[in-house]
């Protein structure tokens, strides 16, 4: 019927002009059926020129809402290559509906493309009006016979309309007229893609909120916040009036939760519903959400980090030890064992030379001694007293040196460390320079240990802290979060830490009851860095007991968006002027006027006051001191009543008897 009243080649025609029109995009998608296939002529491949094209064959039983793989790989491919225009002629109007809701649902198409439609009145029930607020960049091309009517002078014609937007659609979907098209002349000569998002003119949108810290904050009929300012700068640009609102079960259901029959609580179900154009409440930029909504581009990144307990233990008996860390403990102690040996060493090299000096001057007074005796003669008289000692009698060199023994090395070096100056310089030049240097090295260990101590001991009480999330995953403190997907994030992190946190990361309901388990040192509570810190600050000014502690270690640092509704026509628009409100450093200040009240507020601390918790070190110390001691006076009196009693050479009027023998 259509070849026979020629209406496909008028098509055909009116088609190659829409492609003139759009020329200049680098990819076109062709979607049509068979009845409509004889239009995919050379003549249209002239129009589209050089540009990438796809052509997608849709059966006549195909049902699209399901598609099968091969037209659903056809699609992805046409999306993946980046096409701009698609011209969609199918001949069924419910093929044409159920396509165009399986593509907005699971966005296999742009829907902010350039879209060429045939028109059919199934497309405008009230069901899918949703449809033309998000596909707004559309042409339908509605065939008009008026020989039909009795009007044989004109014939066929096409109508070329397009969705009314930005008004609103009401109970009736009413098209907008955009031009006429009549053997091959277009009859008004208008723009037909139109920018549609310059000027809203004032259309009402509605943006659902919930109250968080630093994006909405404030009243119920007052709000603020940084993401506030946002949304009312965008409003002024692009012509458009909002409404605040929250959803009715924002108290307890707060962001929303997804339950497994596909419906949603809170902010998140009002966003699925197609309640709210916006959606305002420091969204994470996720998988989570971008399933859901549309997400404009992040405006700022937060640091999701946990609030813990601030003082589980008390460190105050490591007070000697804090001044050092770990790895400068270790350095002393070992220059404190090893420098002992090297004294002993070089001592013992000195006694060694020493000898042979003695040696030496032996055999040359012996040589000397001999040469005299023979060249006196018996007229003089000479009176020679030497003592020449017997030639094999090995010379014996007293210990004179403070070095030359192992026990006074140890003992020294340890003393010098003590800055106990030594009884006498040694003799040796070499252990003279090195006593220089270590006295130097002595010196600059215990000065810093003493200002380090001084200022430990003068600042407040030491506090125990969790600031990794390696210490988290080892404290047997448990873990919380709002929402199932902060635990998968966890559980799917690729450090250790991370999975052990996730695994004892609890789902909570109640932030409150939540923060309470913190304060009584049971638990950790996960959340942004500004909202932790409003939270800490409204319970110091609570005079809340219970010290809490943001740990420093960031968990990740997350992009934060502004929601939209899913497929949003805006959202190009609003992404342009969001990268310009943050380029110009708005949303700089909008954020620190934001938490400008509590940003500043610190942990409290304690006065530095000298009491005796600080000098528990010191007396844990002492007492191991005493301990050691104590058990070497035992030991000396249970050796000398078992052993050195009982010896056959023990007199007690003639004890040096005995230590001559020993």
């Amino acid at each position: 019927m259509l070849q026979a009243e020629n209406i496909l080649e008028n098509i055909e025609t009116l088609t190659i002009d829409l492609m003139y029109k759009t020329r200049g995009h680098h990819c076109y998608a062709l979607v049509t059926d068979k009845m409509y296939q004889s239009i995919l002529s050379a003549s249209l491949f002239k129009a589209v020129g050089q540009s990438t094209y796809f052509i997608i064959l849709v059966p006549d039983f195909a049902d699209t809402l399901r598609p099968e793989p091969i037209f659903l790989h056809s699609l992805m491919q046409a999306q993946r290559s980046g096409c701009q225009t698609f011209l969609i002629y199918l001949a069924n109007g419910i093929q044409m509906e159920r396509f165009l809701r399986f593509v907005d649902e699971f966005r296999i198409l742009d829907t902010r493309s350039k879209f060429v439609l045939l028109h059919d009145y199934r497309l405008f029930s009230k069901r899918l009006h949703y449809l033309w607020r998000r596909i707004v960049n559309v042409i339908f091309v509605k065939e008009n016979d008026n020989s039909r009517r009795g009007n044989l002078s004109t014939g066929t014609w096409f109508e070329l309309t397009t969705v009314p937007f930005p008004l609103p659609i009401k109970e009736v979907y009413v098209d907008k007229k955009l031009d006429s098209w009549r053997s091959g002349r277009y009859q008004r000569g208008v723009k037909l893609f139109e920018n549609k998002l310059t000027n809203l003119n004032n259309e009402k949108l509605k943006a659902v909120v919930f109250k968080h810290t630093p994006g909405v904050s404030g009243g119920s009929e007052n709000h603020s916040g940084v993401e506030v300012e946002i949304l009312n700068t965008m409003a002024k640009t692009m012509n458009f009036s909002l409404q605040f609102y929250e959803s009715t079960d924002s108290d307890t259901a707060k962001w929303g939760r997804l339950e497994s029959n596909g419906s949603a609580s809170g902010l998140l179900g009002e966003m699925i519903n197609r309640h709210a154009d916006f959606g305002i409440a420091d969204l994470h930029y996720t998988p989570h959400h971008l399933n859901i909504m549309d997400l404009s581009v992040p405006y700022t990144s937060q640091c999701l980090t946990f609030l813990t307990p601030e003082s589980l233990t008390d460190n105050s008996w490591k007070t000697l030890i804090l001044p050092f860390s770990g790895g400068m403990w270790l350095g002393v102690l070992f220059f404190l064992f090893s420098v002992g040996f090297v004294f002993y060493i070089l001592g013992q090299i000195h006694i060694r030379l020493r000898r042979k000096e003695v040696l030496i001057k032996r055999k040359k007074y012996v040589r000397t001694t001999k040469r005299i005796k023979r060249t006196s003669t018996t007229s003089e008289t000479i009176s020679i007293q030497i003592k020449i000692l017997p030639k094999r009698t090995r010379p014996t060199v007293s210990h004179k040196d403070i070095f030359e023994s192992f026990g006074n090395c140890i003992l020294y070096t340890y003393s010098m460390l003590l800055v106990v100056s030594l009884p006498r310089f040694p003799k040796s030049w070499s252990i003279r320079v090195l006593t220089g240097w270590y006295w130097i090295y002595c010196i600059l260990v215990v000065v810093a240990y003493r200002a380090s101590l001084t200022a430990i001991l003068a600042r407040s009480a030491p506090r125990v802290t969790i600031d990794t999330l390696q210490q988290l995953a080892e404290s047997p403190i448990g873990c919380g979060a709002w929402g199932a997907q902060n635990k998968q994030f966890f559980l799917e992190s690729l450090d250790e830490a991370g999975q052990k946190i996730g695994a004892k990361l609890e789902d909570v309901n109640d932030m409150m009851e939540a923060i309470e388990r913190v304060a009584r040192g049971k638990y950790a509570y996960y959340e942004n860095e500004n909202t932790l810190k409003e939270i800490r600050s409204k319970r110091n000014t609570q005079l809340d007991p219970h010290p809490m502690h943001i740990m420093k270690e960031c968990a990740v640092n997350m992009p934060i968006s502004i929601g939209l509704e899913k497929n949003s026509a805006i959202k190009p628009r609003f992404d342009n002027l969001l990268r310009r409100l943050i380029e110009a450093g708005l949303v700089s200040k909008w954020l620190s006027e934001a938490v400008r009240n509590y940003e500043h507020s610190e942990e409290e601390t304690a006065e530095a006051l000298m009491d005796l918790k600080k000098m528990y070190g010191a007396f844990v110390a002492l007492g191991i001191g005493y301990f050691i001691s104590v058990m070497a006076l035992l030991g000396e009196i249970i050796y000398w009543k078992c052993v050195v009693v009982k010896s056959p050479l023990y007199d007690e009027y003639a004890l040096y008897k005995l230590y001559e023998k020993s």
